[in-house]
């Protein structure tokens, strides 16, 4: 952690998924992918909307840097029907807890367990093992 610096250098935005509508039809919407290789921790913000009547799972998945091969999630939230609705779901992953995985990039997943679905975003930050994490942000910061 740089301890002169700016939130933005300490936290930098490493990947996202933009606004879209999850469904079954949508089947799991996916983030971009982050290579944990120069990555600390990371912290993926999901936000929900008005979701349909159906649990809402939330997962980080090891995969290739492409973002295939998935692997077994490492780390998974349910987001309970009926409960759901314009909320948050958290999870933070440790580098070291991709220790005994052939996989160095990881992805954040969003599943909905109904036809109708609902809206969803997120973000996922990050901090680096070296220098500035804005060198590894996906997005400008002013």
């Amino acid at each position: 952690m740089l301890h002169n610096a700016n939130l933005a250098e300490n936290l930098g935005v490493l990947a996202t998924i933009d606004p879209a509508t999850v469904n079954t039809a949508a089947g799991t919407v996916f983030s971009d992918v982050v290579d944990m290789a120069d990555v600390t921790d990371l912290m993926a913000i999901v936000t929900l909307g008005d979701m349909a009547a159906a649990d809402v799972v939330v997962s980080l998945v090891p995969c290739d840097a492409n973002g295939s091969n998935a692997a077994t999630a490492l780390k998974t939230v349910t987001a309970a029907a009926g409960s759901n609705d314009n909320t948050q779901v958290v999870l933070v992953l440790n580098n070291n807890d991709l220790a005994g995985h052939a996989k160095a990039h990881v992805k954040v997943g969003v599943a909905h367990a109904d036809a109708t679905g609902g809206p969803v975003a997120a973000v996922v930050l990050g901090r680096t093992k070296h220098g500035p994490a804005s060198g590894l942000a996906s997005v400008t910061v002013a």
